[in-house]
């Protein structure tokens, strides 16, 4: 409002303040006993359109009455310091109260007037409020209004004013979404209605909405998510959903990194082009590059590249990660670097040999999986890991795996009785990771420095090897050759891939006759 001043306004002082005549002398005459009528003009800055405590009296501006059926006006007065103004020798009638929008500036408008029309009773005083506020704009509207324009927007809080702690949120209404910044700290909570007081600006090529004030109107519940392709969402579809909450299903984890900020930001695919997806300094190291990605969140542009959005999730519920699953025997059929998840009993503990492998079995094959994150996995429990698929050693894999345990001790598969020629190619790599059971005799022995030891077992098929690990508390004192044995444990390849060998996992797969 240009050259107005605004004095501090006492609701009370208003209403008990001496008349002062302000009518028109040039009114028309009435012969019965007229009354008055008290205009209070305030500035509203909540935007409620009532006086609230704090709250000034508007002064300058311009008020005028006018008959309810129509008419000229023929009673005018200008608001004071206090921001009231009294006119006097009313005709008893009903009466319109007008604001002249020139006083009031090119800043404020007229918000409201309590009453549309009102009667004037003889000898009585009649009381009109006139809320004087910034603009109520729509978001479209304000998105489009110049910068630098102070306005109240109203919607739906997409995001609470705690969301990223970054003093944003982001509201929507059904003209569109904007996000606003530096916001005063509130209850607004997602799906609140709310009305925000904040100066038009922009930021990374956006319009926002700066130095927020928010006004909580009703507690409410959060809209669904608008559904887009990843590369819609990478472009906040040529930038129509800017500050939009979105979703997007069914994609693939391409890629997981850290910015120097120390967010991380997961790239992610529907197959329609990739989008990225800021989790702040969240949670990303156990996530696994292959696994499905649905995700949901508010569109948010890149500081450091023009023309592309990120999503920012603000829930613990709007990221989840899921994964193929797969049977063994469908997982060593994979391509290296496919990430699945995989069911069935572990045939080793995580510690078993103490270099971070696990093996697993199903009714359609085993497979070992190496790199494993540390479980409280015990052979014979019943579990799930995600790992990716890779070839090691010859043989498929699956690597840095992660385990979920569904239940403790099912119980051990029988392991297969072969030959020990059978047990050296694994039966041509069918039985690779399994766990099998040889009877043969000890044909020679070997130690290694690293506490490893070494024996070579033939049942007439011809030798395979045993490798016994330190971890496994077998005792070596009666394996000599010559000795007959039963072994078992579970087939490994050499590093060459030439053959395997069998490692026993206990004290009881090992049994001198």
């Amino acid at each position: 409002m240009r050259g107005k001043h605004l004095g501090t306004l006492t609701v009370g002082a208003l209403l008990l303040a001496p008349l002062a005549a302000c009518s028109d002398p040039g009114g028309p005459p009435s012969p019965t006993p007229n009354g008055a009528v008290r205009a209070i003009a305030f500035l509203d800055l909540n935007g409620d359109g009532r006086i609230d405590s704090g709250e000034p009296g508007a002064a300058g501006i311009t008020v005028s009455l006018a008959l309810a059926a129509g008419g000229t006006s023929h009673w005018k007065a200008t608001t004071g310091g206090d921001g009231s103004a009294l006119l006097l020798d009313i005709p008893p009638a009903r009466y319109r109260l007008l604001v002249d929008s020139a006083s009031v500036g090119d800043t404020l408008r007229l918000l409201s007037v309590d009453s549309s029309t009102f009667t004037v009773r003889a000898a009585d005083t009649t009381t009109i409020v006139a809320a004087i506020s910034f603009p109520r704009l729509s978001i479209q509207e304000a998105r489009e209004t110049r910068s630098g324009r102070k306005l109240f927007i109203e919607g739906i809080a997409l995001t609470g004013q705690s969301a990223f702690g970054d003093g944003s949120m982001h509201v929507m209404d059904a003209t569109g979404a904007i996000r606003a910044i530096r916001v005063a700290a509130g209850p607004a909570q997602p799906g609140d209605s709310v009305r925000i007081l904040a100066v038009r600006s922009e930021q990374s090529g956006q319009p926002v909405l700066s130095d927020a004030l928010v006004f909580l109107l009703k507690r409410g519940v959060l809209p669904a998510p608008v559904k887009v392709t990843t590369a819609e969402a990478a472009t906040a579809k040529g930038g129509t959903l800017d500050a939009a909450y979105v979703t997007a299903e069914a994609t693939t984890l391409l890629d997981v990194r850290q910015t120097p900020g120390g967010s991380v930001v997961l790239t992610v695919d529907d197959g329609s082009g990739p989008a990225e997806i800021n989790l702040g300094n969240g949670q990303g190291s156990a996530l696994l590059v292959g696994a499905k990605v649905d995700v949901a969140g508010v569109l948010v542009p890149t500081d450091n590249v023009p023309g592309r959005w990120q999503i920012r999730p603000f829930r613990e519920v709007d990221l989840k990660i899921h994964f193929d699953s797969a049977t063994i025997a469908d997982a060593r059929r994979q391509s290296p670097g496919r990430t699945v998840q995989v069911a069935g009993v572990a045939l080793t503990g995580w510690a078993t040999f103490a270099d971070g492998t696990l093996h697993l079995q199903d009714a359609t094959g085993a497979i070992r999986a190496v790199q494993v994150g540390q479980a409280n996995v015990f052979a014979g429990d019943s579990i799930a890991l995600v790992g990716t698929v890779a070839i090691v050693n010859g043989q498929p894999v699956l690597t840095g795996g992660r385990v979920t345990v569904r239940k403790q001790n099912v119980g051990l598969p029988a392991p297969k009785v072969v030959t020990t020629a059978v047990a050296k190619t694994a039966d041509g790599g069918e039985l690779d990771a399994a766990a099998v059971r040889v009877a043969g005799v000890i044909k020679d022995t070997l130690s290694a420095p690293s506490g490893q030891f070494l024996m070579s077992v033939d049942d007439g098929t011809g030798p395979v090897e045993v490798l016994i690990e330190p971890t496994t508390g077998l005792r070596r004192p009666t394996l000599v050759p010559g000795a007959s044995v039963d072994v078992g444990g579970v087939l490994v390849p050499v590093t060459t891939g030439a053959y395997w060998q069998i490692k026993p996992r206990t004290p009881t797969d090992l049994i001198v006759r």
